[in-house]
């Protein structure tokens, strides 16, 4: 697989990823303003969705091919890894091309 289409996958792979964390924090913060008490819920949704925006971010950034788009993925998957299964298996596989010296020098 050449170096442009691993940008392109890890890229819109974590798009995707984001959107998907993005719905999950929103879904946390909903919930815990319907349960009383929920407070420590909604405390839990703001680095999901934190994480999510570094996702969306660092993928476009990624896609056009910026070097700040690389590196909020890298600070990104750094936590995700303790999100197993899938988010261990999407870091690891982030950081296999993020790391990659060719794909560093593409990006400008």
């Amino acid at each position: 697989m050449d170096n442009e289409t691993k940008i392109k996958y890890v890229g819109r792979t974590s798009i995707i990823f984001g959107l998907l964390l993005l719905a999950t924090g929103i879904y946390l913060i909903i919930g815990s303003l319907s349960v009383n008490g929920g407070g420590i819920i909604g405390i839990i949704a703001l680095p999901v969705i934190v994480i999510s925006l570094f996702f969306l971010i660092g993928g476009i950034g990624f896609l056009l091919h910026k070097n700040w788009g690389r590196i909020l993925l890298i600070i990104a998957s750094v936590p995700t890894i303790a999100a197993v299964p899938i988010g261990t298996i999407l870091s690891f596989l982030f950081f296999i091309v993020l790391m990659d010296d060719k794909v560093r020098r593409l990006l400008n």
